[in-house]
């Protein structure tokens, strides 16, 4: 019968309910904290800061800083340049920060960079 040539190829009916669907492509791990899906796919935004084709430093990552530091080589790289950074830098990149701290804070990546402004700022 068809029902059990669809068993037989573990496609019958209500299979996708029973195996719990599929998991789209670039979506992995929930994150820890938020326990929401954690896209595995960076954004274009930081593809640009891994092809490292120049130094930046924190200012120039403030406008987009709660961004970066959702990503898992953003919040690093937020965290290397808050220990090397001007106190200016900091206090720029620490307004923009305030702005999203609710969400960062409950973030597995964004709670390293409020740690770290604990760490280094003032």
């Amino acid at each position: 019968s068809l029902n059990t040539r669809a068993a037989e190829k573990g496609g019958g009916k209500g299979d996708r309910r029973r195996r719990g669907g599929h998991t789209e492509a670039g979506q992995g791990e929930e994150s820890r904290v938020s326990g929401k899906p954690r896209l595995q796919s960076s954004s274009p935004l930081i593809e640009h800061l891994k092809a490292r084709e120049r130094v930046v430093d924190l200012a120039e990552l403030s406008m987009h800083i709660s961004e970066i530091a959702q990503d898992q080589y953003g919040s690093r790289l937020i965290q290397q340049k808050l220990e090397v950074a001007t106190e200016e830098q900091k206090q720029q990149a620490f307004k923009q920060v305030l702005q999203k701290m609710n969400q960062l804070t409950t973030d597995v990546f964004g709670n390293y960079v409020i740690q770290k402004f604990f760490e280094y700022g003032n």
